[in-house]
This record gives C-alpha cells, sequence and structure tokens, in this order.
C-alpha cells in the first residue's frame, strides 16, 4: 500500500509539466488528456473549457469557482478534477436568455 505522501506516476508527470509550464519551458503544446478522469492543470482546463488562465487564478482568489486541489509545497501547483470542472460549468447550461441573465450573475 502507498502512503499518502507518494505520489503516483500521473501526479508526477503532471507535476514535472506544471513546472516546465511556469519557468517557460514546456517542451511540448499543451494538450488535454484523453482519460477523462485525469485531473487538469491550469493551462489544461483553460483549454479545454475555454477561459484563461488568469480567469481560473482570478476565481481561485475569490471564491466561488471550479472545486481544485493545492499540491503541497512551495511550489506546488493546482489541479482541477474533471468533475469539479463539470459540475461549476454544468450549472451554466440554460434552456432560455431569460435564465442566462441569473446565472451569468452568478457566474460572473
Amino acid at each position: 500500500m502507498k502512503s499518502v505522501s507518494e505520489p503516483d506516476n500521473a501526479v508526477r508527470t503532471l507535476q514535472m509539466t506544471m513546472a516546465a509550464e511556469k519557468r517557460g519551458k514546456a517542451s511540448k503544446p499543451v494538450t488535454v488528456p484523453e482519460n477523462p478522469n485525469t485531473p487538469r492543470t491550469e493551462s489544461q482546463a483553460s483549454i479545454e473549457w475555454n477561459r484563461s488562465k488568469a480567469w481560473f487564478q482570478r476565481k481561485r482568489w475569490e471564491g466561488g469557482g471550479p472545486e481544485y486541489i493545492k499540491l503541497p509545497g512551495k511550489r506546488g501547483g493546482v489541479l482541477y478534477p474533471p468533475e469539479g470542472l463539470r459540475s461549476y460549468f454544468g450549472g451554466c447550461l440554460c434552456r432560455s436568455t431569460s435564465e442566462s441573465s441569473i446565472r451569468e450573475a452568478a457566474h460572473a
């Protein structure tokens, strides 16, 4: 049984990718993982949900945005669980324009 402090390979790979992105030395373009259950980096979430990285950063600071995981450490990054993203953006679905103005105020 693995201890809680030992990240699995997928999390370690995401941590290394995020560190490369922070340094501006990403070795390849950011792509969204094929596995729908893989947590997304900020860059991956911004591509998948058509929002800027600044939008995700602002929502974390303001609160009320999608759920996220803060990785430990001074240089720890942020991961977004796909179910949290689907839950947040799924709440933006509307059936009419009258509903959209109410939802826009809630998700502004």
